[in-house]
Parts: structure tokens; sequence; C-alpha cells
């Protein structure tokens, strides 16, 4: 069965509450599916637990930005219940895993160097992909939830976009992110400490994330992050149509005034000759 964490807001971007089935459409390769499960998942349920790991970007961000990634990283775990689940991975790491507790969570961002590694510039997006699928692969362990992966730093890594093709050094980590972002429940949230303009297409939204680009004020992006960690709905379907590398996912309310956010992929099967082109063997 595929499970869909699905957010519902309203105009003033609340959370919408009491939705059912019957209020939202969803299609996969443009196909309707019939929804077998549909529940709200709340903080005011008992069991459950906001679930974010915060991705700190070391190899775009210059060394000037150290001071507000950090601030925004303490942020975030400043405004986490003890219960909560946070977790801080740096991207240019190999060795952090997206587990821990409070104190190690602050250990990493108080050691947060960027611009200490010489990455150039077509390599990063590969990296920043290959370690979001690692992080979001890791997570599958967790019971089945709505977890966020909320990426500081340069929109270049932070939202990487999608490949223009199944050729070529993206198109491997990008289908590689979607279907561990889809068999975990991961969405990527991106917070970027500078203006910067909001690219279509990229990870942030094809994951059902949010992008927030802010110098000033903190607090939406933070309420936003936090609200969706923890309201939300999550669906249930058998999935359809033939195996293929990847699957389109649309979401829609049927209900006015309601705006759902949903992921719009999920990985599915892959062709031998693909398995051949890109280096997979076959079991």
């Amino acid at each position: 069965m595929v499970t869909l964490d699905i957010t519902a807001v309203d105009d003033k971007g609340r959370f919408v509450p009491g939705l059912t089935a019957q209020d939202v459409t969803v299609k996969e390769d443009g196909d309707a599916v019939e929804l077998l499960s549909f529940a709200a998942v709340t903080p005011a349920d008992p069991d459950v637990v906001r679930s974010i790991v915060i991705l700190l970007d070391d190899l775009a961000v210059p060394p000037l930005g150290r001071e507000p990634v950090q601030r925004i990283a303490n942020a975030i775990v400043a405004r986490m219940n003890a219960a909560d689940e946070i977790a801080v991975v740096r991207l240019g790491s190999r060795t952090d895993e997206p587990f821990g507790d409070r104190r190690e969570a602050l250990a990493r961002i108080d050691g947060y160097l960027p611009g200490r590694q010489a990455v150039t510039d077509w390599v990063m997006p590969q990296r920043a992909l290959t370690r979001m699928a690692t992080v979001a692969e890791q997570l599958q362990s967790l019971e089945d939830r709505r977890k966020i992966i909320v990426c500081i730093g340069a929109p270049a890594n932070c939202n990487v976009p999608e490949p223009a093709g199944s050729i070529g050094n993206l198109w491997p980590p990008w289908r590689s992110l979607m279907g561990a972002a889809g068999r975990s429940n991961v969405a990527v949230y991106a917070i970027i400490p500078a203006r910067a303009r909001y690219r279509r297409g990229g990870v942030v939204e094809v994951t059902g994330g949010e992008l927030v680009a802010t110098m000033s004020d903190l607090r939406p992006a933070l309420d936003r992050v936090l609200q969706d960690a923890g309201h939300y709905y999550l669906a249930g379907y058998w999935p359809q149509g033939r195996a293929r590398d990847l699957h389109a996912i649309d979401v829609k309310a049927r209900r006015k005034g309601v705006h759902v956010t949903a992921r719009r992929l999920r990985g599915g099967g892959m062709p031998p000759s693909s398995r051949q082109a890109f280096g997979f063997q076959a079991k």
C-alpha cells in the first residue's frame, strides 16, 4: 500500500481539521485511485511525535553565512518539544546520521563550518540529492508518519531542480531521493537565509514541502515547518498502472478554501535496460 501524507491549510496558512476522504481527490499517473484509509494526525494524539532532520548546507554557503544558518537551526531546536525527534546532519559530512538527542543536535550546529570544502558547482547538487536520499532511506526504519528534512542554506543545494531527462548525473540520485522519500514519508523543506527566487519543480515542491527565503522575520517559516510536522492527513491506496521508474501523484482539494500539499512522485519499478544504464543490478 502507498501511504501519502497530505497537509491541508486555509487561506491564512492554518491547518484545516475535519477533512475526510471525500474532501480530496488523488490521482496516480492521471488515473483516480480509491483511498482505503484516511486519518488526521495532530499533536493532540498521545502517540504523535514530530520528526525533523535539519540539513545544514556547508558546501554552497560561504564562511560569512555561518551565523545566519546557525541562528535558524537553533531556533528550530528551541521550538521542539521534549518528546519530538530532532537531529542535525551536515551536508558535507558522510558520517552524520539522522538520529540522536537534542544535545548532539546543538553540538553539530555549534560545529557547523561552511566554506571549508572545495566542491565544484556542478558536483554540489548531485551530492545534495545523494545526501538527502541517504537520510530519507535511514528514516524508513521509523513508523509510518510524516518526517521533514529542513535544509538550511543555498537554493542550489536545498531545492535542486528536477532533471530535464533520465540521462545525466542528476537522474540516479534524483530517482533515489524520490523513491526513499515516498517509502519513508519524507518531505523536504528549505529555508534560505537570503533573498532567493522560487524555482518551480524543485525537490521542495515535488516532495510536498515548502520553500521560504527570508532575511528578517523567521517566525512564519518556523511556524509553518512545525505545524506541518504535526498536523497532516495520512492516506493509503493500492498502486495502479504498469511498472515505471517514477509515478506521478496529483492531490487536489474538493472543499473550497482548502489548499492541500503532498508529494508529486513516488518510486516505481525500473526496466532492466535502465538498470544496466544506471549501474543497477537486478536481484
